[in-house]
């Protein structure tokens, strides 16, 4: 079944995945969270907005698909495969799950949970 959240988190996808920084940060509250087992938090829209932009230039064409995505009315859960090109020029295959909470029906929290070890291996 459909629901809002899905449909935002798939949206909030293909923002991303067309490297659409404004449409990317639509989706985003204000004082939004982000955390990821590579870093740290990162709080509020201008520090989200940074990572995003490095994320673009690191990784230029990536793309995430979606594996499986469930979701209620304020939380959603997914699992992704990113592909694209590792900086070294390499292919590159990465699976991790995002756990995203909303608030105010934009997404206030993103954690993002892979495998620092496999990033490595995979980004050089």
């Amino acid at each position: 079944m459909e629901t809002r959240v899905r449909r935002l988190i798939l949206e909030l996808v293909d923002a991303y995945n067309a490297k659409d920084l404004e449409r990317v940060m639509a989706f985003y509250h204000p004082q939004a969270t982000y955390w990821s087992a590579l870093g740290d938090w990162r709080r509020g829209a201008d520090e989200i907005r940074a990572h995003i932009v490095e994320l673009f230039e690191l990784l230029p064409d990536e793309h995430m698909t979606v594996r499986t995505l469930i979701a209620d009315d304020t939380t959603a859960v997914a699992e992704f495969t990113g592909r694209g090109t590792a900086p070294d020029g390499r292919p590159y295959s990465l699976d991790f799950t995002e756990v995203f909470h909303l608030r105010g029906g934009k997404v206030a929290e993103v954690r993002v949970y892979l495998d620092p070890e496999e990033v490595a291996a995979a980004l050089g």
